[in-house]
């Protein structure tokens, strides 16, 4: 019998019990624990009846923000389209949070990542058509930062 999709895992156990050293020994932990694994991405997906975490209200802001900025709608974008503009969509979010953990861009380190992103970022807009003289980054990372507020506790 096959179950197709039929059944979702949306939470996992992870039983923490060895550390894993250079030699690939498995050493008992001190202080063994348990996980779960339910993100807050994967409850957003069931409880908003969405296939993926991109079309959450978590990302779908972002990405229809770098869509307008494209002339286009997400939802009749082409795949190719979509992946840019889900690219776009994670790496403004994950330079807003590093920017606001104080990581700056740089040639070093963690630096070195959100240059990376940034560049990765600004290489999907121009892939979609946004050119011009106008700052189109605060744009879409204004929006990130709106989401990442309205999460506060």
């Amino acid at each position: 019998m096959e179950d197709g999709s039929r059944f979702m895992e949306f939470y996992n156990v992870v039983f923490m019990q060895y550390e894993r050293n250079e030699a690939q020994e498995l050493i008992p932990l001190a202080n063994p624990s348990i996980d779960t694994g339910l993100g807050l991405e994967r409850m957003a997906c069931i409880l908003q009846g969405v296939e993926n975490n991109y079309e959450t209200d978590l990302m779908k802001p972002i990405m229809d923000k770098v869509a307008s900025l494209a002339n286009m709608k997400y939802e009749d974008a082409d795949e190719k389209q979509k992946m840019y503009l889900k690219v776009c969509g994670d790496h403004a979010r994950s330079v807003v949070y590093m920017v606001s953990d104080g990581v700056n861009p740089s040639n070093v380190g963690r630096g070195y990542i959100v240059r990376r992103l940034i560049r990765r970022l600004v290489r999907c807009m121009r892939m979609l058509g946004i050119r011009g003289d106008r700052a189109f980054l605060p744009e879409i990372c204004q929006v990130s930062l709106r989401i990442m507020r309205h999460l506060e506790v």
